[in-house]
């Protein structure tokens, strides 16, 4: 039972939840990408499992710079480090496993354009987002970079080149996490400026950051048709994307000028959940259906 409880922390460690969803984005820029060369089976799934790889050892790593803060936080402080049920050395023994050997298998059965990236996601992650969060909430801009790098690993390790199309891809993935993680900033506010993280509603307050998940839930939307406009998803496609994206930006706007900021928040939080759930699975039926 012990080693079956240690076992699932240290699978908790590495998130495996975000840790999917990179992968499915690593496949569905796969999928969409462009080859000069026959595809080969097996080179092709060790790079998509160093993806998941690089982003659990990246969560990891995360896991261990922030477990004190963790600890503050009534949604993070029973995590298998600050819950104590394991020591931190736990953390950075994984995450930095799991780095090297999804790096490796990245270089070799990947290339050295897709390696570079990976390894850029990770510094920008590990070593620039996480101390930057206590400092200012212009981290926000920073981490939705290495959240969006997925779709690029994926689309790169076939193509080996970085094109209009995966600019596309990547830009739609990183707008995204900027009005979802804004509407979490907004109900849980207290948590993270108690763990001593630099939040938009501490620096703007609540009325000048809803206003920047409005102004950043537009662009997130226009940025589809950038989807169509490179071929990446078909006019039926964008239709859905655009009449989706009408009904997030309704749900945004509803009661935006409501006391109960929280319940607006967290409406507006649930909605892009749904809105990225349904536009993702339609950009991977896009892709397997393309290929």
């Amino acid at each position: 039972m012990l080693k079956k409880n240690f076992l699932k922390d240290l699978l908790a460690l590495t998130k495996p939840n975000i840790s999917l969803m990179a992968l499915l984005l690593a496949i569905a820029g796969f999928l969409h990408a462009p080859s000069s060369q026959p595809v080969l089976l097996l080179p092709a799934l060790a790079c998509m499992l160093a993806i998941y790889l690089l982003v659990s050892g990246a969560n990891s790593l995360n896991m261990y710079c922030e477990y004190k803060q963790d600890a503050l936080m009534q949604r993070t402080k029973n995590r298998p480090i600050p819950s104590k049920r394991l020591k931190p050395f736990w953390g950075l023994a994984l995450g930095l496993s799991l780095s090297l050997l999804s790096s490796i298998v990245l270089f070799f059965c990947g290339n050295t354009s897709t390696c570079l990236l990976a390894l850029l996601a990770l510094v920008l992650y590990i070593l620039v987002y996480t101390p930057l969060k206590q400092k200012t909430w212009l981290s926000l801009f920073i981490g939705s970079i290495p959240g969006a790098m997925p779709v690029m690993l994926g689309y790169t390790a076939k193509s080996g080149v970085i094109d209009q199309k995966v600019i596309a891809l990547f830009l739609w993935a990183f707008l995204w996490q900027i009005p979802h993680f804004l509407a979490i900033s907004i109900f849980r506010e207290a948590e993270y400026t108690k763990a001593g993280f630099v939040v938009a509603p501490k620096v703007f307050g609540v009325n000048g950051s809803k206003f920047l998940v409005l102004i950043t839930s537009w662009l997130l939307v226009i940025s589809t048709i950038t989807l169509y406009l490179t071929h990446i998803i078909c006019v039926g496609s964008l239709f859905v994307c655009l009449g989706l994206g009408g009904w997030f930006l309704y749900i945004s706007h509803t009661n935006f000028f409501s006391q109960d900021y929280n319940a607006w928040a967290k409406k507006t939080f649930k909605a892009s959940l749904v809105y990225q759930s349904i536009l993702f699975f339609l950009l991977l039926g896009e892709s397997f259906i393309s290929y």
